[in-house]
């Protein structure tokens, strides 16, 4: 009776898991994303942070930076404007990318990657 028991406990707890697991990938966990930063430092419209909020990419800019005009770049290459808004020093992009450029006369421009897994 005791053998029972031990796997009867063994099965329970490898049932959880594998259901624990099969939950976490049907709801989508979500994991924030990384972001990469190529450019000069200097430049004024280097962002001092990039992160994910809720569904919206927020893109920290310095106080004062002037405002950039944001370029999509697709895995050909091709490169489309980007909607986003302002807000104080903020950039806030309503939607997920892979790779961005931010352009501004007068400024080297400034690329961000998502980091990929």
């Amino acid at each position: 009776m005791m053998k029972w028991n031990r796997i009867t406990q063994l099965v329970f707890v490898v049932s959880v898991l594998v259901l624990n697991t099969a939950c976490e990938r049907a709801v989508g966990v979500h994991h924030p994303a990384a972001f990469v930063i190529n450019g000069d430092h200097a430049s004024e419209i280097y962002p001092l942070e990039v992160k994910e909020q809720s569904e919206d990419v927020i893109i920290q800019m310095k106080p004062g930076a002037p405002t950039p005009l944001i370029i999509f770049i697709d895995a050909k290459g091709e490169e489309s404007r980007y909607n986003f808004k302002m807000e104080g020093d903020q950039i806030v992009i309503p939607d997920k990318f892979s790779r961005l450029s931010l352009r501004h006369a007068g400024d080297s421009n400034v690329e961000i990657l998502r980091k990929t897994n």
